[in-house]
């Protein structure tokens, strides 16, 4: 018996999933939840399932304003946004929607690495400019992949997947994490683990990819900087908070590192007018998965998840 659900989206997801949800169910997109929590009180205390992306975050304030909640489905694979003890505290469930983003994330992340070494938004910026062609050959040189070696912070979902694809440009792929993978997995990537410290010193190019918690939280901050090369360049298209942004920026302009190429910020979507001042950074705009077909199987997923809870099954991705 499928029980009908008051459903309030953060925003409208892409593709026809969320139209198979409003045959039989409640199913509202707020396009301010914030000013909603404040202008109709009555409306959020019987919303029993929130889909959220982004901001605001679903803490204890937002969900004390939603008493009734027993599911918070949220939209992606992370979950940092969600404050896990505060919904398990009510006896919320939270699932998320993985299996689908890792692959596009990790080709934005080699995007990023190539657009960065390879020096392409400089190029752009040179034509638009009306400055090529440049004279010489020493102009616009940048640094090729093949034989460089790639660290990567996390080979989870997405760092494997990096590691595959990096292999296939010619990169020695070394990683590092909490625990160490298995030999089999390590022998299937072609990969090597070495301790975090080693990782940043030996490493010509360093992925993040690693979830963001209290111990994640500035794990790339002034020292880790400064035990990596001059020549060394930071990938980050995992959380922007695992970096400490105010150190980053003071190791481009000190060259204590050659470059940065990011898609996710400390501040997101708050971008720091320092880093917008630098020519050695690379800049995307959250777009990890943000491909048509990524995003509507993103949805079907989350659906699926809704769906499931409200016929009395436990969901597929429960994180807490």
């Amino acid at each position: 018996m499928t029980n009908r659900l008051r459903i309030l989206c953060w925003t409208r997801f892409p593709g026809p999933a969320l139209d198979r949800l409003a045959v039989n169910h409640d199913v509202r997109v707020a396009d301010d939840v914030l000013a909603l929590m404040a202008g109709d009180p009555d409306y959020c205390a019987g919303v029993t399932v929130l889909a959220p992306v982004g901001s605001p975050r679903v803490g204890v304030e937002l969900l004390d304003a939603f008493p009734s909640a027993r599911l918070v489905a949220s939209f992606g694979l992370g979950t940092d946004h969600i404050d896990l003890a505060a919904a398990a505290s009510r006896d919320i469930v939270v699932t998320n929607t993985p299996g689908v983003v890792e692959g596009p994330t990790a080709e934005l992340t080699m995007g990023l690495m190539i657009g960065l070494l390879r020096r392409l938004r400089e190029g752009d910026a040179l034509i638009r400019a009306g400055g090529w062609p440049a004279p010489g050959l020493e102009s616009m040189l940048g640094t090729g992949l093949d034989n460089g070696r790639l660290g990567i912070i996390g080979l989870g979902g997405v760092g494997r997947q990096v590691a595959r694809l990096a292999s296939e440009f010619g990169m020695e792929v070394v990683y590092t994490q909490r625990r160490r993978r298995d030999p089999a997995t390590e022998r299937e990537l072609n990969v090597t683990y070495l301790a975090g410290d080693e990782l940043l010193a030996t490493s010509d190019v360093v992925s993040i990819h690693c979830p963001l918690t209290p111990e994640t939280h500035h794990l790339i901050d002034a020292a880790a900087l400064a035990r990596m090369r001059p020549s060394a360049f930071l990938i980050n298209a995992s959380r922007g908070p695992v970096v400490d942004e105010t150190a980053l920026v003071a190791a481009l302009r000190s060259g204590t590192i050659a470059g940065a190429a990011l898609d996710v910020y400390e501040f997101e979507p708050r971008v720091s007018a320092e880093l917008l001042s630098l020519d050695n950074v690379f800049l995307s705009p959250h777009l990890g998965s943000a491909t048509l077909a990524t995003r509507t199987a993103m949805t079907d997923v989350l659906v699926r998840q809704i769906e499931a809870h409200a016929d009395g099954r436990s969901p597929d991705h429960t994180i807490a």
